[in-house]
């Protein structure tokens, strides 16, 4: 396997949506949103097993700022991103912020505060949407909507994945969001004992999840044109996968609700053609 087909398996193996989306954007800008996701997967990788991988992770950050963007023989993921951060000037603060919120699932299980998941949901998802922002060349105005849009996708990932992060001992719902429906915990056998109180807290979750899309919409006519259908097609699958989980909740616990790639073809299809 040569290093392109490796980066694109890593990226296809964490985030099917996504990645079945992305393959749609300009080649140049495609390859180096391949080498972005595989250095994010990667590290997300170490704390999303059971059990978790706590010096690989930290071996991998260690490797990170030993690695020069010049060599490609101590890990080429880890070089590979280190050519896209010069390449596109990536502040370090972006890099420092995600690592941050890697090292908080090793550390930490429960999500306190809404701010805990802000900070959290800043570190995991809306740096990765200001650096995809800076691969698609978007102007600087749009970068609100990039972090937003970011926040949307990844609260409909822990919605989605309500059942796998308790296994992994994890709950990324403050508490005191929990108890505005009168909900203890998310175990399964806690919301069945209380459908109603948990389809209201998953009705609103949604909720927020289809607000900060319309707040992050204004920034869909500030990517260029060409990268502008993928963004369209893989936000019509989180929506489509959050109709779904609205229409049975209970659903995230027996599967983990994907479309399929033939419906996100389609849908890409559609918006290319209405464009």
């Amino acid at each position: 396997m040569n290093k392109k087909q490796k980066l694109k398996e890593i990226f296809q193996n964490g985030s099917t949506t996504f990645y079945n989306s992305s393959i749609f954007f300009p080649k140049k800008a495609r390859n180096d949103i391949f080498v972005l996701y595989a250095f994010v997967r990667t590290a997300d990788n170490f704390v999303d097993q059971k059990p978790q991988d706590q010096a690989g992770l930290k071996k991998f950050i260690k490797a990170y700022h030993e690695t020069a963007a010049e060599n490609s023989l101590i890990d080429p993921i880890i070089s590979g991103f280190k050519k896209l951060e010069k390449k596109y000037n990536f502040p370090t603060s972006w890099t420092k912020a995600f690592f941050k919120s890697m090292n908080f699932d090793l550390s930490k299980n429960q999500i306190n505060t809404q701010l805990d998941l802000d900070n959290y949901i800043y570190g995991s998802a809306e740096v990765i949407g200001l650096m995809l922002a800076r691969i698609l060349e978007i102007n600087e105005k749009a970068y609100v909507y990039a972090k937003k849009l970011g926040y949307a996708f990844q609260l409909i990932n822990f919605i989605r994945d309500i059942a796998e992060d308790l296994k992994l001992g994890r709950m990324y719902f403050p508490k005191n969001e929990l108890k505005k429906y009168q909900l203890n915990s998310l175990d399964k056998k806690h919301v069945s004992l209380n459908l109603d109180n948990f389809q209201r807290f998953i009705t609103a979750q949604i909720g927020k999840f289809k607000h900060l899309l319309n707040e992050a919409s204004p920034g869909i006519a500030l990517i260029p044109r060409k990268s502008r259908i993928p963004i369209i097609t893989a936000t019509q699958m989180y929506l489509w996968t959050a109709q779904q989980i609205l229409k049975d909740p209970l659903r995230i616990y027996s599967e983990k609700i994907k479309p399929r790639k033939s419906l996100i073809y389609f849908t890409f299809l559609k918006s290319w053609i209405n464009r």
